[in-house]
């Protein structure tokens, strides 16, 4: 009789443990209290502030050293579908939040530290978030320049210099 005690206390152990694995698996679509499944959909991004959406970097910066948000904030709209008896859906309401969603990042051409150029970064969303046909992802450009012209005033500079210096003027 201790036999089949041991092997009862094993398979319930494995049971508990096999719940408990299971529950830690993340959802795809969420439900609410009530049931009713909520589906998350990217209606619109927040703006990038200037320093993010257009960087200047010398050679030799990788990656990780970009300026590249690992969330994005945007606004969703969750369809709330009731289900019917008969096994029918139908979308009954529609909520709009504003919320952070997690994001990776895709350069175009592919990102190369030493090699100047313009990169353009793409956001790409984690599962379980989908775009609305009028949802843009925003872009980051990152230009990587040589050291030399990173230290060169720009055109404007020099002439904001020429000015206040030309005796009385005040600068720009």
């Amino acid at each position: 009789m201790m036999g089949y005690q041991n092997k009862g206390y094993k398979l319930l152990a494995m049971l508990l443990a096999l719940s408990m694995l299971l529950s830690l698996v993340p959802d795809v679509f969420a439900e609410d209290q009530s049931g009713q499944e909520v589906q998350q959909k990217i209606v619109a991004f927040a703006e990038l502030d200037k320093e993010i959406s257009s960087q200047v970097v010398s050679p030799g910066t990788e990656l990780a050293e970009l300026n590249l948000p690992d969330t994005l904030t945007a606004d969703l709209v969750e369809d709330f579908e009731t289900s019917e008896a008969d096994g029918s859906t139908s979308a009954d309401v529609q909520n709009t939040i504003e919320t952070k969603v997690p994001v990776s990042w895709e350069s175009e051409p592919g990102y190369d530290p030493e090699s100047q150029g313009v990169y353009t970064f793409y956001a790409t969303l984690e599962v379980g978030y989908t775009l609305t046909e009028e949802a843009e992802p925003p872009s980051i450009t990152v230009t990587v320049v040589s050291k030399e012209v990173m230290g060169v005033p720009s055109v404007f500079e020099e002439f904001k210099i020429r000015i206040g210096s030309a005796g009385g003027g005040d600068f720009l």
